[in-house]
């Protein structure tokens, strides 16, 4: 941690098992976002070897062809300003769609898009050569076609890890995958 700043919030994944829900809690039923072919189930994460698993499977479950989960901390963390960091391992497969992103607690300013997204990982599977770090704000998205967004090359063997950091400001925002 850097000198400057304060540990609020941290999941080293040191207990084998299910996912702990002081911190996490896992999402169920079908996927509703992004015309997703899954459903969330609880059986589909866990921590192992240190590790968070998360797993998809071709499963039919509720209507749905695909299993998989999605965690958050909607209910127990939230941060404004501040360094995230995350190490993961990104699959490697045409239709997946990896994603470490931060969701306002708050909505004052309304749903989706007008209280905006800051996506530090997006590994989509047609593009499997690339992460992307991306803003979303109601003026500036994908839905627009005009999302403030970069990426980079994902160097080095699929399935490897790589270190994701957030330096959130009140100046702005920068993100990185392993210091670039």
């Amino acid at each position: 941690i850097p000198s400057n700043y304060v540990l609020t919030f941290s999941d080293e994944f040191s207990q084998d098992g299910p996912v702990d829900p002081r911190r996490w809690t896992l999402e169920e039923g079908p996927a509703r976002y992004n015309q997703e072919l899954e459903c969330y189930t609880g059986q589909n994460a866990w921590v192992e070897d240190g590790c968070l698993i998360i797993e998809a499977r071709k499963e039919e479950r509720e209507g749905m062809e695909y299993t998989s989960a999605r965690l958050n901390t909607q209910d127990t963390f939230s941060f404004r300003y501040g360094r995230l960091e995350a190490r993961v391992a990104l699959p490697d497969g045409r239709g997946t769609w990896s994603a470490l992103w931060l969701l306002p607690s708050d909505t004052r300013y309304g749903g989706y898009l007008k209280s905006g997204e800051i996506d530090l990982v997006e590994h989509v599977g047609y593009d499997p050569e690339k992460v992307h770090s991306t803003l979303h704000t109601e003026r500036y998205n994908s839905l627009r076609n005009n999302a403030i967004t970069g990426s980079v090359a994902l160097n080095g063997e699929p399935g490897a890890f790589h270190d994701y950091v957030l330096m959130w400001h009140p100046e702005g925002i920068e993100t990185y995958m392993d210091g670039e």
